[in-house]
């Protein structure tokens, strides 16, 4: 009986330490969302179309140029390693990545195929911040 007892002291001192870890993680984070608080400013990045626009080509080939977006923060500094997502938001394709990093100078890229039907594809390019910029380009038959 005794043995128990000592085991149950043991495992009991262990989920009080596991508690108290939990309870001071939970007090250093924001109360709405549950991410930890940060001690440097925010930083808004904005993105730019830089070439690929408007472009057309014939469904099932890649398209002649790449979509190319640039990354600046609020004081318009290049931005490397920030990641942007690409989707199609309209009509019918397949890009060459989802989602990309900038590069050392703050660009990211891919390529668009359009598939069929041939008609008007629209993608979007978003930084973890919120803001967009859309790429229109055009399938056309064979």
């Amino acid at each position: 009986m005794s043995r128990q007892v000592v085991s149950l002291k043991k495992y009991s001192r262990l989920y009080l330490s596991c508690a108290f870890v939990l309870a001071l993680i939970a007090a250093s984070c924001d109360k709405e969302n549950g991410v930890p608080h940060s001690t440097e400013p925010a930083v808004t990045f904005q993105i730019a179309i830089v070439s690929g626009n408007n472009q057309s080509g014939v469904v099932g080939s890649q398209l002649a140029a790449p979509f190319v977006v640039y990354v600046t923060d609020e004081a318009g500094m290049k931005q490397p390693s920030v990641g942007v997502t690409f989707r199609i938001i309209e009509g019918w394709g397949s890009l060459s990545e989802s989602a990309v990093l900038t590069d050392l100078e703050g660009y990211a890229e891919v390529l668009l195929t359009p598939e069929e039907p041939p008609g008007t594809v629209v993608v979007e390019a978003r930084v973890s911040t919120g803001a967009t910029v859309q790429f229109t380009a055009t399938g056309t038959a064979q």
